[in-house]
C-alpha cells in the first residue's frame, strides 16, 4: 500500500501562493464562486469549509452558528498551514461578534489571522438582524447609510 502525506515541507512552503481559508455557510450558494474569482485575481489560493445555519435566519439561530465555527475551522487543511481564514457570515458575524469568531478559530488554530465580513460591510437584513449587524460596523467607523 502506498502512503501520500498531505503535509507541506518548508522549502514548498517558500514557494507556494497564499492560503486563504474561508469558513461558508452551508446555505450560501455564491460565495465559494466569488472567493475563487478573487483568489485567481489576487493569486491565493481558497480552501472552503461549511458550517451548518438553520433557517430562518433570526439572530437566535445566526448565534448557534459560533458552536460550530471551532470544528469547522479545524477541517481546512489540517496537516497543513492556511495563512488566514475568513468568516464568511455578515450577520452570523455581527451577532456573535468579531471577537468571538477569532477566539473560536484560535481554539483550534491559534496563529491564524482571521477576518469577517462584520469589521467591513452591512448588507439588508430583516431590521432585528440588521441593527445588531449596523451597531457592530459602526462601532469600527464605518459608516451606515440605513437602519
Amino acid at each position: 500500500m502506498e502512503v501520500h502525506l498531505t503535509a507541506v515541507d518548508d522549502a514548498e512552503r517558500q514557494k507556494r501562493r497564499v492560503r486563504m481559508g474561508l469558513l461558508a455557510p452551508a446555505s450560501d450558494i455564491l460565495i465559494e464562486r466569488d472567493f475563487w474569482r478573487m483568489g485567481m485575481a489576487a493569486n491565493v489560493d481558497i480552501f472552503t469549509t461549511r458550517i451548518a445555519l438553520e433557517m430562518p435566519l433570526t439572530p437566535m439561530t445566526l448565534a448557534r452558528l459560533a458552536d460550530g465555527i471551532a470544528g469547522a475551522s479545524s477541517l481546512l487543511l489540517p496537516e497543513a498551514q492556511i495563512d488566514a481564514l475568513v468568516f464568511g457570515c455578515t450577520s452570523g458575524s455581527a451577532v456573535i461578534g468579531p471577537a468571538n469568531v477569532a477566539a473560536r478559530v484560535h481554539s483550534v488554530k491559534p496563529d491564524l489571522a482571521v477576518t469577517n465580513p462584520a469589521s467591513a460591510a452591512v448588507v439588508p437584513y430583516t431590521s432585528d438582524v440588521a441593527e445588531i449587524t449596523a451597531v457592530i460596523v459602526s462601532a469600527r467607523s464605518i459608516p451606515v447609510w440605513a437602519r
